[in-house]
């Protein structure tokens, strides 16, 4: 198509969107888990706190988050992510930590307490659950205190009514929890018996509390702590036990308690397991209490009698220093993944902090936002009204619903004929309910009287923030059959409609932040017998142009088969695919509709196309395994169905069109709950052979694949035709030399990269070294420089072997990232195995990617072979990448990886090298950080100095200034 726009001649492409929700600075911001299970996955997101409505709550700008045992168990999967959820709404099921310090703003009151989504740089909380710090407390020594403190003084107080005197048995001692709990143990002068988990923490808790008998410090990493009980109390148990215990050991402390007395459970894995007990237990007349924060903070409780009680005892126990603030370990805001993992080794004492801002000196703090680069979010004002044109059609209610999960309290939903479904009404319902104001018209917006009416009714509830055009009206037939009649009633609810609410809103709608028409991949791509449609949606598109060129909101999206709900997929059902095209599931839509809404072009499109849904086999079991929580080895026992498993009735609907976008069949919700383990592996295989993918609308940062995986040419040319001795890089690997490119105009030397062909010689190491110093000797006549990168590490320390024995050309070497396979030869004693080639894979890997690859490494080791771990790589590069790739060329790729790995990996040189050797690694990896270790391996083999130089730089060479600072390395070793 041709498009005359100012003054030139031009065309509508499609363009690939390669990022959304760019990083900004905020004014609020907080730490989401994008995925439970995966510790690398947090992420700085935009907090909703200027969109939500404050209530009783107040802001508050944090200094320092508490991170406590719950967060790590929802965060590392041990627990379902909705588990907090369902006993408080306002535990939002995609945030953690609920403890903080911080001042108020306005006031500039200091305080610490409870908040929900705390692990942010500020917070509305409810003045109801916070406490304020006093004056010789720091705000850091005050964010120790809340949850640990509330907890006890709930369970131990007001539930089970501890009393002077009493024995207790408080597990896991040097835990905050523990250790809050032994202090106002002992100012009742209570008989006091603890577990510790190793001999450092019993000497803490000796030094710490003094008062505490050595006899009576047990170990909680066993069960022999209920020996102790025994002994210690000549068999009578204690009179409470406080536990956070879990399994065998949770049943052992059970058994500890004595008759009448009370068994205080503030852990939640058993609870949430739903474990049994088994009640013979309680023939002993035995009190058993859950603690359970999340209820007593619900909105409901919180100005309850229950919680001022709680908040008092606190305060008291502040003024008469009972309550102390805890010894801790205190992370960077931006060290949130270090802080969770070490939280989960269990080697802390205390609590773990987190770090938001400096404290100032009392009296000086002035309240005020901190801003922070974080990932922007769509979200809706609470008191701003949202148009849904369309509104109760599948996709409007859908929308509807998203609106008013991020945010949105006031809308209007249109339709000619009012609320007709029981889909309709139960939604209604659902949302009055809630007390979400939601109101339908049957105004027709394609009458400007009407359209105006409609935004003048919306501005009596609020301003009107949001437009969301969804209606339409379809009139299929070729051009030749078209009439004038069936264009207008198509055009009506699209041009027609949109030109009035664009014109009229620009006048009524001051405030209005999004202006949203749902175009469809018919106009973008064409469709024969939708012309009338193609125009229309055309025509809201360029309504959406002009708009952003003037400065509004304006957003048309094309998109592909809408699935569940959108009309083709009702009328066409599971099979529908146009085109080419297949359903994009109405979860997956929203998702893109949420990244439209945060970037700037007026036109986009979103679609799955037939191929791009095909996965290979394997990945079912494993997405399962993620919506249930489960580890992918409770996958082995073919016999188990999904019913046995215990996902919910949400997750089953998930898996349903999970299992038939994989293997092209539909299944009922019936069949798809009494499906074995066997049947999926069945199906899995049987679509083992569909092996094409396309690449999707948006593009991975995650993995960059290769785009060259195999060369003609032995050597490649970086850099000539300037002076200098010649640099040559041994890049064996399968990393793009392309990626040197910049390296070498750095550099001031002619650069070449030696690599691997189908003819290198691949029996020894010598052979290869040899091979490459022929096709040196055919370039370099005098003194060069040889550079050996990742694997290439070894067969560069060869070729210097090799020099030094011959014509001792060789100025220097240096070994770039490449250090680690030397250093594993020279201390391995055993042979080649599964290990080595699960590491040779994951090095592979880590050439394209930047992520944490401990899971997936774990998952290789379970796999049975090298083929099955071959294929599990392919999927992980396939599946983490939206780049198209030729699966054959890729497997070939990581087999011939493992080649070169096994040819490497196991070569120890028979000589001694006499010159220099020069080592560049990242000050990320481990291995850099031993550096006198790495100096006595290589003095094994190496006689000359050994420079180590450690720079922070990513793997992939794909920043400036990274490349920079190892250019500079590199210039200096060899002006040496």
């Amino acid at each position: 198509m041709n498009v005359w726009r100012n003054g030139v001649w031009g065309s509508f492409r499609h363009t690939r969107i390669r990022k959304v929700k760019c990083p900004r600075l905020v004014d609020h911001s907080y730490v989401k888990c994008l995925s439970y299970g995966n510790l690398s996955s947090f992420q700085w997101t935009e907090s909703p706190i200027k969109y939500i409505e404050p209530k009783n709550d107040r802001l508050f700008h944090e200094y320092y988050s508490a991170l406590n045992f719950r967060d790590v168990m929802i965060t590392s999967g041990k627990l379902p992510a909705g588990v907090f959820r369902k006993y408080n709404k306002d535990a939002r099921d995609t945030t953690i930590c609920i403890e903080f310090s911080g001042i108020e703003d306005g006031t500039g009151k200091r305080v610490c307490g409870i908040g929900f989504a705390a692990l942010a740089t500020s917070v509305l909380a409810n003045p109801a659950l916070l406490l304020e710090v006093p004056d010789k407390w720091t705000l850091e020594e005050a964010a120790t205190v809340p949850v640990v403190y509330f907890t006890c003084y709930y369970g131990l107080f007001i539930k089970a009514k501890l009393r002077e005197g009493q024995s207790i048995l408080i597990h896991s001692g040097t835990g905050g929890v523990g250790q809050a709990a032994i202090n106002i143990a002992l100012s009742l002068n209570c008989e006091i018996y603890t577990t510790v988990g190793t001999n450092e923490k019993k000497e803490y808790l000796r030094r710490k509390f003094p008062q505490i008998k050595e006899e009576n410090i047990g170990k909680s990493r066993d069960t022999s702590f209920e020996n102790m009980i025994v002994e210690r109390t000549n068999g009578r148990g204690v009179d409470f036990v406080l536990n956070s215990l879990a399994d065998d050991k949770f049943h052992a402390s059970m058994r500890c308690v004595a008759k009448n007395g009370c068994f205080i459970e503030i852990g939640r894995f058993d609870i949430e397991m739903d474990h049994d007990i088994g009640l013979k237990l309680f023939a002993r007349s035995l009190s058993f209490i859950v603690v359970n924060l999340d209820l007593v903070f619900d909105t409901s409780m919180q100005e309850s009698k229950t919680v001022q009680k709680l908040t008092n005892l606190v305060k008291e126990g502040i003024i008469s220093g009972v309550v102390k603030p805890l010894d801790r370990t205190v992370f960077d805001k931006n060290s949130i993944e270090k802080a969770f993992r070490y939280m989960t080794k269990g080697i802390h004492i205390g609590k773990v902090l987190i770090k938001i801002r400096d404290e100032e000196n009392k009296g000086l703090a002035v309240p005020k936002s901190l801003k922070h680069i974080a990932v922007p979010d769509t979200l809706f004002y609470y008191n701003k009204v949202y148009i849904i044109i369309g509104g109760l059609g599948g996709f409007g209610i859908e929308v509807a619903k998203w609106i008013i999960k991020k945010g949105g309290r006031n809308i209007i939903l249109t339709s000619r004929y009012g609320a007709r479904t029981p889909l309709n009404y139960f939604c209604l319902k659902r949302w009055e309910e809630e007390g979400i104001n939601v109101q339908v018209s049957t105004l027709n917006v394609v009458f400007k009287t009407e359209a105006e009416k409609l935004l003048k009714d919306a501005s009596c509830i609020g301003k009107v923030g949001g437009i969301f055009n969804s209606a339409l009206v379809l009139r299929d037939a070729f051009m030749s059959d078209q009439t004038a009649d069936s264009f207008q009633e198509v055009c009506d609810p699209k041009a027609v409609a949109t030109e009035n609410l664009d014109e009229l809103s620009r006048k009524l709608c001051p405030s209005l932040d999004h202006f949203v028409c749902f175009s469809s991949i018919s106009c973008g791509r064409g469709n024969a017998g939708q012309t009338n449609y193609g125009y229309a949606n055309s025509v809201m598109e360029r309504v959406c142009e002009q708009r952003k060129r003037d400065g509004l909101p304006g957003l048309a999206i094309q998109w592909g088969i809408i699935g569940e709900v959108g009309i083709v997929h009702r009328h066409m059902g599971e099979d529908a695919m146009i085109a080419g095209f297949v359903p994009q599931s109405v979860q997956s839509c929203l998702e893109s509709l949420d990244a439209f809404c945060q970037q700037d072009s007026p036109v986009v499109t979103s679609y799955v196309s037939s191929q791009q849904v095909k996965k290979e086999d394997g990945d079912l079991l494993s997405i399962i395994s993620k919506l249930s929580g489960l580890d992918i080895a409770e996958f082995d026992d073919p016999t188990k169905s999904i019913n046995e498993i215990g996902l919910d009735s949400f997750a089953k609907v998930e898996l349903k069109h999970l299992i038939d976008s994989h293997t092209d069949l539909s299944f009922s919700l019936d069949e798809i709950r009494n499906m074995t383990v066997g049947d999926i592996k069945a199906l899995s295989q049987k679509s083992k052979n569909e092996n094409n993918r396309t690449s999707t609308l948006f593009a991975s940062e995650h993995v960059k694949l290769p785009t060259v995986l195999k060369h003609k040419e032995a050597v490649q040319v970086l850099q000539n035709n300037v002076p200098g001795d010649p640099i040559f890089i041994v890049n064996i690997g399968d990393t793009d030399v392309s990626k040197f490119q910049t390296l070498a105009t750095e550099l001031k030397n002619p650069t070449f990269a030696l690599v691997w062909t189908d003819d290198a010689p691949r029996t020894d190491i010598g052979s290869l070294a040899s091979w490459y110093m022929k096709l040196i000797q055919e370039i370099a006549t005098g003194p060069f420089h040889i550079v050996g990168h990742s694997i290439g590490g070894s067969v560069a320390f060869e070729m210097a072997l090799q020099s030094q024995a011959h014509d001792g050309n060789l100025r220097t070497i240096t070994l770039l990232d490449s250090l680690e396979g030397l250093i594993d030869a020279l201390r391995r004693e055993d042979t080649e195995d599964i290990n080595s080639e699960v590491t040779a894979l994951c090095k592979f890997v880590k050439q394209f990617t930047s992520g944490d690859l401990e899971k997936f490494k774990r998952e290789l080791t379970r796999e049975e072979n090298q083929e099955q771990r071959i294929q599990m790589v392919l999927r992980y590069l396939t599946d983490s990448s939206h780049q198209a790739v030729d699966k054959n060329e890729l497997t070939k790729a990581i087999t011939t990886y493992l080649q070169k790995y096994k040819l490497t990996s196991f070569y120890i040189p028979k000589g001694k090298l006499s010159m220099d050797i020069n080592i560049i690694e990242s000050s990320t990896k481990l291995l850099a950080n031993d550096v006198a270790r790495v100096k006595e391996l290589l003095g094994m083999v190496c006689c000359g100095n050994i420079s180590i130089h450690r720079e922070f730089y990513s793997n992939q060479f794909t920043k400036n200034e990274d490349v920079k600072k190892i250019a500079q390395i590199l210039q200096k070793c060899m002006d040496k």
